[in-house]
């Protein structure tokens, strides 16, 4: 039975004084633009759009770049472009400090793509990934570093491989101090930093699961342990894994499907770690490793939107897994809920069985006692958004 919600809480705005939301647009957003434009031509349009980009942030107002010209609609589908210009319109000549903080994260990445010539025939960059780069360079980072052939041989059990799914998630290139924290620390064992640990409820639930779905996170570090994960659960047969990813390059490092794509190569031409390439390789030809994307994943709505479509396929699964905090954001629609709301009062409209997977970089989090709060701000004031702490969050459907 789910407890009734009386009162939805207020939205996470990025105009707070002090919040990690709003050091996020005033401090983060113009460092994220920054590394896209860096390598740049300084004479060229793309160049010169990003750096207009950057200055609007501080005091200008949203504009809907549909109609004013600056993208074509015909390069969005349908429900996608629907779904940006109502979101848009709700907000259009507002200040960027005035926005709730995930509109303000995915509206960003749509004027990066728009600014860098994504969406744009004429231009070289025409549907070219502008963080393709540090995403390679991460991926390299793993597939030449000799600990983690020690670290994937360790997790070979469901527990384990659950585990370090979580560990991966800190490795976020769009926050690069938790990232580089987080790559030194995915290959120590323990999960003493675990506000919520369901990791035995949840390698049950695995064990007892024919198909899984992940709507992932991160690629590099992350992806490599997501695929491991996926690995070690088909490696015992009778199961399916569908792994969802973004459509277009979203949040610096969120996982697209060419991503997963590219990662597998990578992998598969490794000197290492060549022979589960191959094992990777074998699951998808089989279609027992399904790689999705979809246009929502990466768009301005919370997951009370989802698409009808995505609601089917994961009324087939036996459980969703989504990984990191931009996709915990969304499904409890980047709201201020009191920290002891029970998970499944907000989320009992899913269509299955969930869990969370999820380092804190925001500062939003439900299903602790209240006092346990209290006691994390004494001892760790920036306790919900330093990349220290993590959940293993589930929610159980019958």
């Amino acid at each position: 039975m789910h407890t009734q919600i009386h009162e939805t809480p207020q939205r996470i705005m990025v105009g707070e004084e002090g919040s990690f939301a709003h050091h996020t647009l005033r401090n983060r957003f113009p460092e994220i633009i920054g590394r896209v434009v860096d390598p740049l031509p300084p004479q060229s349009e793309e160049h010169k759009a990003l750096h207009s980009l950057i200055q609007e942030i501080p005091e200008g107002r949203i504009l809907d770049p549909f109609t004013e010209g600056l993208v074509g609609e015909e390069e969005f589908q349908r429900q996608e472009l629907l779904d940006w210009k109502r979101e848009i319109k709700a907000w259009a000549g507002s200040r960027w400090i005035d926005l709730p903080f995930y509109f303000a994260e995915a509206y960003l990445y749509l004027r990066i793509l728009i600014a860098r010539g994504y969406y744009r025939k004429n231009s070289p960059f025409y549907r070219k990934d502008p963080f393709a780069p540090q995403k390679e360079g991460e991926l390299q980072g793993v597939l030449q570093e000799a600990a983690w052939e020690k670290t994937l041989k360790g997790a070979s059990d469901f527990y384990r491989s659950l585990l370090l799914m979580l560990k991966g998630n800190r490795v976020d290139l769009s926050n690069s101090t938790i990232a580089h924290h987080g790559r030194k620390r995915v290959h120590h064992d323990g999960s003493e930093d675990l506000l919520i640990n369901h990791l035995e409820i949840l390698a049950e639930k695995v064990e007892q699961s024919r198909r899984i779905d992940i709507v992932l996170d991160n690629a590099g570090s992350e992806l490599i342990c997501d695929l491991h994960f996926a690995s070690v659960v088909l490696s015992r047969g009778n199961r399916k894994i569908v792994l969802h990813g973004k459509a277009a390059p979203f949040f610096v490092s969120d996982a697209t499907r060419q991503d997963v794509e590219e990662t597998i190569e990578g992998v598969l031409g490794s000197e290492t770690f060549g022979p589960w390439g191959q094992k990777l390789k074998h699951f998808l030809e089989s279609g027992t490793l399904e790689v999705r994307d979809h246009f929502f994943w990466n768009g301005p709505c919370h997951f009370s939107s989802l698409p009808e479509e995505l609601k089917k396929e994961f009324a087939k699964s036996d459980l969703v897994i989504f990984k990191g905090d931009a996709n915990y954001r969304r499904l409890l629609e980047d709201r201020k809920w009191p920290f002891s709301t029970p998970l499944d009062t907000i989320l009992s409209w899913f269509p299955t069985s969930l869990a969370v997977l999820r380092t804190l970089k925001s500062e939003i989090l439900v299903g602790i006692p209240e006092e346990m709060a209290v006691r994390m701000f004494e001892k760790d004031p920036s306790w919900l958004y330093d990349g220290r702490w993590g959940i293993v969050q589930v929610m159980e459907q019958n």
